[in-house]
């Protein structure tokens, strides 16, 4: 089975880093947030086999865009795949609670 290269942009980039920084600094939580951004970085390193495995988003003009999601925990990884070259991109990394349909 071909992996998947994975590109992560700098707007999921810092989606990572404000969730720690609120979770570490605000919520007083530096443990908790360490847990979750090593979880969060887990499935994105899972994304490079099999990443068609989760589902497209179900907003119309979103998933025409071919974006798709994985949970975790409270958290969404939205997602694209290109089949060639063989590549996931990361797009954003979002509480489930945001507005992401707006933010996609």
């Amino acid at each position: 089975m071909d992996r998947y290269e994975l590109f992560v942009t700098d707007a999921s980039e810092a989606d990572l880093n404000e969730t720690a920084d609120y979770i570490a600094f605000s919520l007083k939580e530096p443990l908790t947030a360490l847990k979750l951004i090593n979880r969060i970085k887990d499935a994105v390193l899972s994304l490079g086999e099999m990443p068609q495995h989760h589902r497209p988003v179900s907003d119309r003009s979103l998933s025409e865009k071919n974006i798709r999601f994985l949970p975790v925990d409270k958290y969404l990884i939205f997602y694209t795949i290109n089949e060639t070259p063989k590549k996931v991109t990361i797009l954003r990394i979002l509480h489930s609670r945001r507005e992401w349909e707006r933010l996609l």
